[in-house]
């Protein structure tokens, strides 16, 4: 929240993405907010979207933190 992201973002695009450091496609996961209250619905709406099994984390399966139940250690 705050200027300093979009112009941190401005950054992202000038910078490693031009320099192919990442893609396109890496700049769809991060959202701007301007305030709490956009933080939230931006939330919401993903959290809405898992509720009802739509595929709207990405990434979550790949880089969640598993447990080991049995040694009680991350894996």
């Amino acid at each position: 929240m705050g200027d300093m992201w979009v112009n941190f973002y401005n950054w992202i695009k000038d910078n490693p993405l031009k320099k192919k450091f990442l893609s396109n496609k890496d700049l769809e996961n991060i959202f701007l907010a301007s305030d709490f209250n956009d933080a939230f619905r931006i939330i919401q709406r993903f959290h809405d979207g898992y509720l009802k099994g739509d595929d709207i984390c990405r990434n979550f399966n790949k880089y969640r933190i598993k447990i080991n139940k049995d040694l009680k250690k991350w894996i």
